[in-house]
C-alpha cells in the first residue's frame, strides 16, 4: 500500500519501514502503557526509537540497520 516493490527506491522503503515500526511502538508504549507525568516523555520517544530499530532489523535484516550511519 505504501511501497511499490518494483518502483520504489530502497531509501524510500527503508524510511517507510522505520516510520511504521516507530508508530506501531507508540501504539503500545504511549497509548496502552503511558507515562506517569510529562517529564517522562523522553522515555516514550526513546522506547519507540529502540523498538523501531528492532522491528526493522527483524523484518528486514537485509537493511543491516545496526551498521547504518543514520
Amino acid at each position: 500500500l505504501l511501497v511499490d516493490e518494483t518502483e520504489s527506491p530502497l531509501t524510500y522503503k527503508f524510511n517507510v519501514a522505520l516510520t511504521v515500526a516507530h508508530e506501531v511502538a507508540h501504539m503500545w508504549f504511549g497509548d496502552l502503557v503511558t507515562m506517569e507525568w510529562w517529564t517522562h516523555l523522553w522515555l516514550n520517544e526513546g522506547f519507540a526509537s529502540w523498538i523501531m530499530y528492532l522491528g526493522v532489523d527483524h523484518c528486514f535484516p537485509e537493511y543491516d540497520i545496526w551498521h547504518r550511519d543514520l
